[in-house]
């Protein structure tokens, strides 16, 4: 099963500091020429564009999924989080955890374990699109050759240079959910949470792939992910390969290589929300649920951006694309 949210071999290397403070990946392909554009990019890139990239991404994500899209998935994000975003990079600030928390705990104390937090089923493949143009393929799980190997994701893209496109590409991906309806009510008056984003779902994967397009550039993008032995549970010889004629991909494979070990564990996407403390609303028709009463989407704390990464004030800010 692929899912549609609304909306060259590489594992990813430690990244490598830039002298201003910033960081990127260090990147590693048959294609030499994409090798020599990306360090290029690296080199000339400086700290405040590395945040203008990340909250851009961020922006996009989110305005196809209505979820943050993580630009370093190696942070790892978990359910009951809390803490807010930051304005200038667009990433998640922890500033505290609901289960860990002494007062939240207390309060939650009378709530069986299994009632706060649920987990999904698993998807083969999760992927969302912002700004594509078109989508020239969308394969899974082709035929697997003779030798154990095959392609588990084989898609490609082609982006217009009229805006920046995004895309997250995340194999068997399971989210953990908050279960809001038993939580925030035990919450709701407790002042340091005023406001504060909570993060009710997280997406883990053992594997993904990010990619951002680069201003007035369009082009062609593909990315496959080929495996190994699947069939005994491991992911030996699993490797990311790419292509990219706008921006650059951030990818990360991380399946155990053999039945003793684990995979790793990366959160390419989350959910925020914020507990409602307001007088509740009389409505008309049928009445909410005490789950809806309770919650309150946590947007992003910027205006709308423009394809650099800065805020477009209000007066001037055109509508949104329609993604």
């Amino acid at each position: 099963m692929i899912r549609e949210d609304d909306g060259f071999d590489i594992t990813k290397r430690k990244e490598q500091e830039l002298q201003s403070g910033g960081t990127y990946p260090v990147v590693t392909g048959s294609i030499v020429d994409q090798q020599k554009a990306q360090e290029q990019t690296i080199g000339a890139t400086s700290h405040g564009a590395t945040s203008k990239i990340s909250k851009k991404y961020t922006d996009l994500i989110f305005k196809a999924s209505g979820k943050y899209g993580n630009w370093d998935p190696d942070h790892t994000i978990e359910v009951g989080d809390w803490g807010e975003v930051d304005r200038d990079t667009g990433k998640f600030i922890r500033q505290g955890n609901l289960f860990r928390d002494p007062e939240c705990s207390t309060l939650l104390s009378d709530v069986a374990d299994a009632r706060l937090v649920k987990t999904g089923s698993p998807e083969d493949v999760l992927r969302i699109t912002a700004g594509a143009k078109m989508k020239l393929n969308n394969d899974l799980y082709p035929e697997v050759g003779a030798m154990g190997l095959g392609v588990r994701v084989s898609s490609s893209w082609e982006f217009t240079p009229q805006n920046r496109a995004a895309v997250l590409t995340a194999t068997n991906a399971y989210s953990n959910y908050l279960k809001v309806e038993a939580v925030f009510p035990k919450l709701r008056n407790l002042r340091k949470l005023g406001g504060k984003a909570i993060v009710t779902k997280a997406v883990h994967c053992p594997a993904y792939a990010l990619l951002l397009t680069e201003k007035g550039k369009g082009g062609k993008a593909s990315l496959s992910l080929h495996t190994g032995t699947w069939d005994v549970g491991a992911g030996a010889g699993a490797k990311w390969k790419f292509t990219t004629e706008s921006g650059f991909w951030r990818t990360a494979c991380g399946y155990r290589t053999n039945l003793d070990g684990k995979d790793a564990v990366y959160t390419p996407l989350y959910k925020l929300e914020k507990i409602h403390r307001g007088w509740w609303p009389r409505y008309r028709g049928a009445a909410p649920t005490m789950e809806e009463l309770m919650r309150d989407d946590y947007n992003p704390p910027w205006d709308d951006l423009d394809e650099n990464g800065d805020e477009i004030p209000p007066e001037d800010s055109p509508i949104s694309p329609d993604f």
